[in-house]
Protein backbone atom coordinates (compact mmCIF):
# COMPACT_ATOMS: atom_id res chain seq x y z
CA UNK A 1 0.00 0.00 0.00
CA UNK A 2 0.94 3.67 -1.01
CA UNK A 3 2.20 6.10 1.78
CA UNK A 4 -0.55 8.60 0.19
CA UNK A 5 -3.27 6.53 1.31
CA UNK A 6 -2.66 8.13 5.03
CA UNK A 7 -5.09 9.95 6.12
CA UNK A 8 -8.00 8.76 3.32
CA UNK A 9 -11.29 7.67 4.45
CA UNK A 10 -12.93 4.13 4.09
CA UNK A 11 -15.92 4.12 1.76
CA UNK A 12 -16.59 0.39 2.26
CA UNK A 13 -14.31 -2.78 2.66
CA UNK A 14 -15.07 -5.73 0.81
CA UNK A 15 -13.88 -9.31 2.00
CA UNK A 16 -13.76 -11.70 -0.68
CA UNK A 17 -12.16 -14.87 0.36
CA UNK A 18 -13.67 -18.05 2.83
CA UNK A 19 -11.25 -20.43 1.98
CA UNK A 20 -8.27 -19.05 4.02
CA UNK A 21 -5.77 -20.91 5.99
CA UNK A 22 -6.70 -19.33 9.09
CA UNK A 23 -10.45 -17.92 9.50
CA UNK A 24 -10.59 -14.27 10.29
CA UNK A 25 -12.51 -12.24 12.58
CA UNK A 26 -15.01 -10.45 9.79
CA UNK A 27 -16.76 -8.43 12.56
CA UNK A 28 -13.92 -7.10 13.82
CA UNK A 29 -12.54 -6.32 10.88
CA UNK A 30 -15.66 -4.81 9.62
CA UNK A 31 -15.19 -2.34 12.87
CA UNK A 32 -11.82 -1.35 12.22
CA UNK A 33 -12.34 -0.69 8.53
CA UNK A 34 -15.21 0.89 8.72
CA UNK A 35 -16.90 3.38 6.67
CA UNK A 36 -15.52 6.90 7.83
CA UNK A 37 -12.35 5.14 9.60
CA UNK A 38 -9.35 7.05 8.71
CA UNK A 39 -5.89 4.94 7.27
CA UNK A 40 -3.17 5.71 9.03
CA UNK A 41 0.25 4.94 7.59
CA UNK A 42 0.48 1.55 6.51
CA UNK A 43 3.60 0.22 7.83
CA UNK A 44 5.93 -3.13 6.65
CA UNK A 45 6.90 -5.62 9.39
CA UNK A 46 8.81 -8.64 7.88
CA UNK A 47 5.88 -10.21 5.50
CA UNK A 48 3.34 -8.56 7.00
CA UNK A 49 1.64 -5.54 5.94
CA UNK A 50 0.36 -3.68 9.12
CA UNK A 51 -3.05 -1.82 8.59
CA UNK A 52 -3.93 0.97 10.97
CA UNK A 53 -6.87 3.13 11.37
CA UNK A 54 -7.97 5.40 14.52
CA UNK A 55 -10.56 2.10 15.09
CA UNK A 56 -7.65 -0.66 15.51
CA UNK A 57 -4.78 -2.28 13.44
CA UNK A 58 -4.56 -5.63 11.75
CA UNK A 59 -1.10 -7.30 10.36
CA UNK A 60 -1.96 -8.95 6.89
CA UNK A 61 -0.34 -11.61 5.13
CA UNK A 62 -1.25 -11.24 1.50
CA UNK A 63 0.76 -14.47 0.52
CA UNK A 64 1.50 -14.81 -3.65
CA UNK A 65 -1.26 -13.57 -5.52
CA UNK A 66 -3.25 -11.73 -2.25
CA UNK A 67 -3.73 -7.56 -3.01
CA UNK A 68 -5.57 -4.44 -1.95
CA UNK A 69 -7.30 -1.89 -4.69
CA UNK A 70 -8.72 1.17 -4.12
CA UNK A 71 -11.92 1.81 -5.34
CA UNK A 72 -11.44 2.46 -8.79
CA UNK A 73 -10.95 -0.75 -9.32
CA UNK A 74 -13.16 -2.94 -10.25
CA UNK A 75 -14.21 -5.99 -8.22
CA UNK A 76 -13.52 -9.17 -10.23
CA UNK A 77 -15.03 -12.51 -9.55
CA UNK A 78 -12.97 -15.02 -7.88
Amino acid sequence: MKKEYAGKHINSVHFHRPDLRYPFDKNALEKIFSKGATFLEPKRVAKQLVLSTERGMVAVSLGMSGSFLPSQFPLKAL
